[in-house]
């Protein structure tokens, strides 16, 4: 099957975040498994890599929010994109 994979998160002050704008359209080889490499991906974006994400965790801006999602989507579409 193909889908558009994108997230969205609530952040604290009630703004809703997504990478909706960035969406990627994946065939789907592999069902399970792109929910762990999802979050792998996004906690990895946030405070994984250093720089300005991990110094001001974890108040990240919504932007910091959106890479990081970002960076979950392209991991969750790896791990689908194979069998096993």
């Amino acid at each position: 099957p193909v889908q558009l994979r994108f997230s969205m998160a609530c952040l604290k002050g009630g703004d809703v975040v997504s990478t909706l704008d960035t969406a990627i359209t994946q065939e789907v080889l592999e069902e399970i498994g792109g929910g762990d490499s999802w979050l792998s991906g996004c906690i990895d974006g946030l405070v994984g890599s250093p720089g300005p994400s991990q110094q001001v965790a974890p108040q990240w801006t919504p932007d910091m929010w959106r890479a990081a999602m970002r960076r979950g989507d392209m991991m969750a579409t790896l791990k689908q994109r194979q069998v096993g």
